[in-house]
């Protein structure tokens, strides 16, 4: 056999590998919605004024509440606020997706930083609970 009769299996193989870079950044969705509660002395509370901040932007909720926000490589800070009573602060990280993990087998990893730019293979909890504590005076 020739060694230049795989050629055209080669090039279509090398294609398809470099159409599927970023594959989360083409088929998954760059916003995700999470839902927020607020609880103060171990039970849940309502009412409380949350802003949700990432490198990608601020989102406002106030809880019990669902907000839709932009996915991204970095964590989601979420600062909670019931008038002057209390207040909370919660960090959450930024997990990768399965589909990042594609990219990196069928990409040797290039994939990868094109979904981190895009924060399209990053996800965040489904939900988070803030916890508040009592201002003192």
């Amino acid at each position: 056999m020739r060694p230049w009769a795989n050629a055209p299996f080669i090039v279509a193989v090398a294609v398809a590998i470099l159409a599927l870079a970023g594959c989360a950044s083409m088929v998954d969705t760059k916003v995700q919605t999470i839902s927020v509660t607020t609880a103060l002395d171990t039970n849940e509370v309502q009412g409380a004024r949350c802003t949700l901040r990432n490198d990608d932007g601020q989102w406002q909720v106030t809880t019990p509440g669902v907000v839709t926000l932009q996915k991204s490589y970095s964590d989601l800070t979420i600062d909670c606020q019931i008038g002057s009573v209390a207040s909370g602060h919660q960090k959450v990280m930024s997990q990768s997706s399965d589909f990042v993990v594609g990219d990196v087998l069928a990409t040797g990893g290039l994939g990868y930083f094109l979904d981190r730019s895009t924060g399209a293979g990053f996800e965040y909890p489904k939900s988070v609970t803030v916890y508040l504590l009592r201002n003192t005076p």
